[in-house]
């Protein structure tokens, strides 16, 4: 095959993965932002300590005139240390600073998070001391919920969660580090809200404290939870960013990194507000409640919330009435596994009564589809996923969507335990077959313009030979394909006249197709499995055209006239109306002399 490749350069060559600038012949607009997923990477959950919640284990924790026994945690589990503070005058807590094991190196001029869960058992008031930095630390009333006095910190906080259980969130975020140091995490019992640093008390024996999940975070503000055990954690994930105006981005694959090449997408609305906003009461919330803002979402903000249960025997979900117009509408979400594994989406409403597709956010893989929808489910990193249920027929007043956690497929109620949840992210509710990049709305709509990269005028003439050449594309479409999505045309601005190859379509890839005088000349339908990359190529010339799809055999039309053309679009048809790719290029090549079947097959391998 490799002797079969032409001589000739091609005199366009869109290298679109490995190119970093934008082909100066190629004008591109798109009045707008648009999300996609670049290269940068930007750090998710963090626990620096190891056996974050095992502080029985003296290989990571110390005791300080204490001791413990493990009791009822607020998930409903046994997995809470009751500390007790032996008889006498002593600083009495647990400690990690000691235990090489447990050590933390603080860096210079940065922040860090300490904090704790913790309830009052018979005493009130317990304190986080940042061992390492001198005099941080600050004090908690587990009895009122307040706290009390800190010194070099930047913020303190104490919430309440489940609310009414007693237990509390203790959270002290740190000046910044002076110079480098070791240290660790060390809570105390204190005697009052104002205790000076590792304060020394008095204690009669009786003064008992429950305490679970600790954690440090380099950083300036707390994120959720994340339970360790040997050694410490830090997991990073793949930002989603947005491209300014008129920028055209190169995508990457979230989870691989591996450059997808550059993307065109068609306009698309997000019919729902508040998209990243669960606690706004534009939201329903049914057998669940939301805390907002405690994970690190795939934009890399503190944004994602958590959807918790109730402890009812109930449905618990988020949902949304919405008037409809379109027949096809598709319903996403970006969905994180919590102490809860399967999520669901519904629609309700005339024409859909009642449709659900389910996702397992702990294999990734998508559960059962009801009967008038599809679903799609894709993995974005570091347990994030795109969840989508596509429904065909959606015309109502008054349409329901829902987003739900559930424990199993097919499941919607569950007894639930006040605590449990999963975490979402970014919902899109859009007038399409599948999902498109996040669209964030707060208090309306938003619409985001199409890609319109073009190439006109003597940026077009340059490259392109009127009597006969080859179009080589590579690329991969994730739309509707019964619209016919083009990688690559070369046209006049109409439908009437136009070249084009890498068109996906339902069962097949045409390879060339030729429309001439608004008459159809040539069409070259390869059989090709079009759900992945496809590289397509399709030679021209008067009554000889040649098309091969993944090096298959080449289909082959002795009759046809070229059209007259003047401009070539990607991604696109010419008249930019229709047929927009909705994926990503790898690659484009134009050679201005046609080949024969042998060399079309070896151009498109």
């Amino acid at each position: 095959m490799s002797n079969n490749y032409p001589a000739i350069k091609p005199s366009l060559n869109l290298d679109m993965v490995n190119g970093i600038y934008v082909d100066p012949r190629i004008t591109f607009t798109r009045a707008g932002t648009r999300t996609y997923f670049g290269r940068e990477w930007v750090k998710a959950e963090e626990n620096l300590l190891s056996n974050s919640n095992d502080f029985s284990n003296t290989t990571y924790w110390t005791l300080a005139a204490t001791t413990q026994a493990a009791v009822a945690d607020p998930s409903s589990g046994t997995n809470a240390t009751r500390l007790t503070a032996t008889a006498g005058n002593a600083t009495h807590g647990i400690d990690s600073r000691n235990v090489d094991n447990n050590k933390v190196d603080f860096l210079l001029g940065t922040r860090y998070v300490m904090a704790i869960r913790a309830k009052k058992a018979t005493h009130n008031f317990i304190q986080i001391v940042q061992a390492g930095i001198t005099g941080a630390h600050a004090n908690f009333n587990l009895d009122t919920g307040v706290v009390g006095s800190a010194l070099n910190t930047v913020s303190t906080s104490i919430t309440e969660y489940p609310v009414g259980s007693g237990w509390y969130t203790c959270i002290a975020i740190t000046d910044s580090i002076l110079a480098v140091t070791t240290g660790g995490l060390t809570v105390c019992l204190v005697a009052s809200s104002t205790s000076t640093r590792r304060e020394a008390f008095n204690a009669a024996g009786t003064e008992t404290v429950d305490v679970f999940q600790s954690k440090i975070e380099q950083r300036a503000f707390a994120a959720a939870y994340i339970p360790t055990t040997t050694q410490p954690i830090t997991r990073y994930q793949r930002k989603l960013q947005t491209a300014a105006a008129n920028e055209w981005p190169r995508e990457y694959d979230p989870v691989t990194g591996e450059c997808l090449g550059r993307s065109v997408w068609a306009a698309a609305t997000n019919l729902l507000l508040r998209s990243q906003e669960f606690e706004n009461a534009y939201w329903t919330k049914s057998g669940a409640t939301i805390s907002p803002n405690v994970l690190i979402a795939p934009d890399g903000t503190l944004t994602a919330d958590k959807l918790v249960e109730s402890a009812a025997n109930s449905t618990h979900l988020l949902q949304r009435s919405i008037g409809l117009s379109s027949a096809a509408h598709t319903s996403s979400i970006f969905a994180k596994k919590g102490e809860r594994n399967w999520v669901y989406l519904r629609g309700v409403g005339a024409g859909s009564v009642n449709i659900r597709a389910w996702f397992n956010l702990d294999t990734g893989t998508k559960g059962t589809v009801e009967t008038g929808a599809t679903s799609k489910m894709t993995d974005m990193g570091n347990g994030w996923y795109l969840c989508e249920l596509n429904i065909a027929s959606a015309t109502a007043s008054s349409f329901e969507y829902q987003y739900a956690m559930t424990t199993g497929d097919t499941v919607t109620t569950h007894a639930g335990d006040g605590v449990s949840g999963i975490f979402i992210w970014q919902a899109q509710l859009e007038a399409s077959s599948r999902a498109t990049p996040a669209i964030p709305t707060v208090a309306s709509q938003v619409t985001r313009i199409r890609d319109n990269p073009q190439m006109t005028g003597a940026n077009f003439s340059s490259w392109f030979n009127a009597p006969e050449g080859t179009l080589v594309v590579e690329s991969k479409s994730y739309g509707d394909l019964n619209v016919g999505p083009i990688t690559f045309e070369i046209g006049d601005g109409t439908v009437n006249n136009r070249i084009f190859s890498g068109q996906f379509i339902s069962a097949a890839v045409r390879s060339l197709a030729v429309q001439a005088g608004n008459v159809p000349q040539v069409v070259l339908a390869n059989s090709a499995d079009p759900s992945g990359y496809v590289k397509s190529a399709g030679s021209y010339k008067f009554n000889d055209f040649v098309g091969s799809v993944n090096g298959g055999a080449a289909l082959t039309d002795t009759s046809g006239l070229v059209p007259t053309v003047n401009r070539a679009s990607i991604g696109s048809n010419t008249s930019g109306v229709n047929q927009i790719l909705q994926g990503v290029i790898k690659s484009i090549r134009y050679y201005p002399q046609a080949f024969t079947a042998a060399q079309v097959e070896a151009l498109s391998l």
